[in-house]
């Protein structure tokens, strides 16, 4: 028994928020079916802009954004394949003292973000397994297909520069995939894994007078993950973004104003994991920008994120009862 709770509580490494193009390491771990996690996200940032909505860059903008994350993923079964479903609902608080265009009081908001609600399935690798088939399934490869749509109904004022909503419909495509390498067995595990997507953008219809249409973003994020011990794990983490151009036309007369280039941005940062007890893990992660160019739109900042998840499962729980926790 004491196997089987350290093989089902080691999934709680799993979930982080698929929040932009952050997703975190050991994200897209097996889970057996039924298999479910509540997670509260704490993320301190500052960049040139905000981490709540940071495919609008600002040039010569310094923005302190404190973000609250919500989230909730339960593991079931489609045609004979695990899919994760998630939902995610963020709040927080943006503050500058940069001058801001056409401002009058924007230098502080707070209020709800955008939440998002998607899934992801797998496609090679993982079938769909009760908790008994999790224990004798050891990861070697698998690829995954996931969709996440944004929904604009988070605080937004069309009159200021600076908000925690973003007034656009979003929807992001990403193919995870991880690769095991080395022996399978819990505080010897080491994982690569690589998660490529994409973001459709939907149109402001209204920012400060103008309408703006964005192309869409890619990216590529990256982790090297490897077992401490069996309640510690580090991860090194990479994250590639680019595109997301901008086109400014006047929301009353339709007349063209102005582009921004594409974003183009680089991120490394690391992970550290630690599990607290059989149902609950707590998890630091450090990310910084490189800068690519010279450009000024370019997404230059930093963010820290603390998360603090709890687990549950039908046969964990009865488990537990079994030995009088």
């Amino acid at each position: 028994m004491k196997k089987f709770i350290s093989y089902l509580t080691l999934l709680l490494l799993l979930v982080t928020p698929a929040y932009a193009q952050f997703d975190g390491p050991r994200t897209y771990w097996p889970m057996p079916k039924n298999y479910n996690v509540v997670a509260a996200h704490y993320i301190n940032g500052t960049a040139n802009a905000s981490w709540s909505v940071w495919n609008q860059v600002q040039a010569n903008v310094d923005i302190d954004s404190d973000l609250f994350l919500l989230t909730y993923t339960r593991n079931q079964v489609f045609f004979g394949r695990a899919v994760y479903w998630q939902l995610v609902v963020p709040a927080g608080t943006l503050k500058t003292d940069s001058p801001l265009p056409l401002s009058t009081n924007d230098d502080f908001v707070k209020g709800l973000g955008d939440p998002s609600f998607g899934a992801t399935i797998n496609l090679v690798g993982v079938p769909a397994m009760k908790a008994k088939d999790f224990l004798r399934h050891d990861l070697d490869f698998s690829a995954n297909l996931g969709a996440m749509i944004y929904f604009p109904v988070g605080q937004y004022n069309e009159n200021e520069a600076l908000n925690v909503g973003s007034n656009q419909w979003r929807i992001r495509f990403s193919a995870p995939m991880v690769k095991s390498i080395g022996p399978w067995v819990p505080g010897k595990r080491t994982t690569i894994e690589v998660v490529p997507s994409v973001m459709l953008h939907g149109d402001n219809d209204n920012n400060l007078g103008n309408r703006i249409e964005q192309d869409p973003t890619f990216a590529i994020e990256a982790h090297l993950t490897r077992d401490l011990t069996r309640k510690v794990y580090i991860s090194a983490d990479y994250t590639w973004i680019n595109g997301g151009q901008q086109t400014y036309s006047d929301t009353t007369t339709g007349a063209f104003i102005r582009e921004t280039d594409g974003l183009g941005a680089q991120a490394l940062g690391a992970t550290l994991n630690w599990e607290i007890n059989d149902s609950m893990h707590l998890y630091l992660t450090h990310m910084q920008t490189l800068s690519s160019s010279a450009d000024p739109f370019d997404l230059e900042g930093s963010l820290t994120k603390v998360t603090l998840s709890y687990a549950w499962h039908d046969v964990l729980e009865r488990v537990k009862k079994f030995k009088g926790e």
